[in-house]
């Protein structure tokens, strides 16, 4: 398992400058028609179903699965796959035949660089029996700026790479990157939609508060959502007793301060994550990430909040934020509603008795 080197020297020769302008425009070619196939935005799971059809046949495969890798990188989840028969494909989705590529893939992700296993390399050693393959490349996939899995690109035939084949692969990923950049917003954006027309229909509390963990959760593909109610003096929030705490999280989010620092943010309708958290005690490190936004009325200073929680680090940016508030907004109506809904229950049964 290796990295190509960049061609290092100038061109001795007109016949070697003619070769190396000729490959570096075939290179130029291939990233232009992968641009204009890219284009349209979808979401993740169509980009990357488009991307594993169209990519292989850049470098002249015919098959090519994308995958992710779990934080210890033990476990691969493939995503999309083209080009295999039914055999090859059940090989690739059991774990034992998963074993074999779970080191070039980690050290692609690891390394942010694309990855060539040919020849006599031991790696493929351990392949080639088993799926059947010569040589195999695997590109890192990241989504912006965050790691987010790998390409891999499997030959049946013996397999040279060259300066040009790692050009062509630091294009790729940089296109690949751009696309799961722009799918990822997409996708945030149909989530909103979706959260906000299925909340739109739930009547009791109870129903929503549980809409709410969930939708949150699954917006920003975190382990744990929590909702919060503020105290009717705006000093504290406290978990929703209407859906299930997690045992697995620390005793400090069992109650926030919004009279300090930095929930007190909150209130002013601000997001906060891990990093304007730092003081908080067990909500740093390696161990856990939070994301954390406001529900907010025009009556009240702050409804309460919703608290996504990931296990492990992770890198959260600007647009999470951004769609955590919007849907923090969308609960708050929703919530106001449950609640004036269920008033109403009250007084009519309460009538009905009397």
């Amino acid at each position: 398992m290796n990295q190509i080197g960049d061609a290092g020297g100038a061109p001795e020769g007109l016949e070697r400058a003619l070769e190396s302008l000729r490959g570096e425009s075939e290179v130029a070619q291939a990233l232009l028609g992968l641009s204009a196939a890219l284009a349209e935005v979808r979401s993740v799971s169509e980009t990357l179903e488009l991307m594993v059809a169209q990519v292989p046949p850049l470098f002249g495969a015919g098959r090519g699965f994308a995958a992710s890798l779990d934080r210890a990188g033990a476990t691969l989840g493939i995503s999309a796959m083209a080009g295999y028969d039914d055999a090859l494909e059940g090989i690739l989705l059991h774990p034992s035949g998963q074993s074999g590529l779970l080191a070039p893939l980690r050290s692609a992700v690891g390394g942010r660089e694309p990855v060539f296993l040919r020849g006599d390399d031991p790696g493929l050693a351990v392949l080639r029996p088993v799926h059947e393959l010569e040589a195999l490349l695997v590109l890192p996939l990241a989504r912006a700026g965050v790691d987010f899995g790998v390409l891999a690109i499997e030959f049946t035939e013996p397999r040279r790479f060259d300066s040009m084949d790692l050009a062509l692969a630091r294009g790729v990923v940089h296109q690949c990157a751009v696309a799961l950049t722009n799918a990822r917003q997409l996708d945030l954006l149909r989530g909103l939609r979706e959260f906000g027309l299925r909340i739109g229909r739930r009547l009791r509390l109870r129903g929503v508060a549980e809409d709410i963990t969930h939708g949150a959760a699954k917006l920003l593909e975190a382990d744990a959502a929590l909702l919060y109610f503020a105290d009717p003096a705006a000093t504290r929030l406290a978990p929703s007793k209407l859906v299930p705490v997690p045992s697995w999280l620390p005793p400090s989010l069992g109650r926030l301060d919004l009279t300090a620092p930095p929930w007190s943010r909150l209130i002013r309708g601000e997001s906060l994550s891990s990093t304007e958290v730092a003081s908080a005690e067990g909500m740093t490190g390696s161990e856990l990430s939070v994301l954390a936004a406001p529900i907010l009325t025009g009556r009240s200073p702050i409804l309460g909040a919703v608290v996504v929680v990931f296990r492990g680090p992770r890198t959260l940016r600007r647009e999470d934020g951004e769609a955590l508030n919007v849907l923090g907004a969308q609960a708050g109506m929703a919530i106001t509603n449950a609640r004036r809904f269920e008033r109403q229950r009250r007084v009519a049964r309460h009538l009905q008795a009397g």
